[in-house]
């Protein structure tokens, strides 16, 4: 971990040495003042299930993509199962069925 002076923020690194902040420190609160929405603790755990299946090379980009298909009520980007990448692959078959879930229905795709 290490300190960016010039903001001081905090960083961690990633396994693919990108930054992300942590998380800024807050006013601690009693058990009381804290309501958890009924519905979270299984939305974190398939969230999280999803994550590991999935392996995305961007976490936060992935997690972007995952809560707004979420929220708009269409398939998110997830893997039916963990698959090992293969040296030099990038294209695998769980990738391309997340890829037809997600498009399927749609009569042209945008290309950025």
């Amino acid at each position: 971990s290490g300190i960016n002076a010039e903001y001081g923020q905090h960083y961690y690194i990633t396994n693919n040495l990108s930054k992300m902040p942590l998380p800024v420190k807050e006013p601690m609160y009693c058990a009381e003042q804290i309501k958890i929405p009924p519905a979270l603790p299984d939305i974190l755990k398939q969230f999280t299930k999803a994550a590991i299946r999935t392996q995305p090379g961007d976490l936060l980009s992935w997690s972007a993509a995952y809560f707004d298909a979420l929220s708009a009520g269409k398939a998110p980007p997830v893997k039916n199962r963990f698959e090992a990448i293969a040296e030099g692959q990038n294209i695998t078959p769980g990738l391309l069925s997340v890829l037809h879930k997600q498009l399927k229905g749609e009569s042209t795709v945008p290309v950025n």
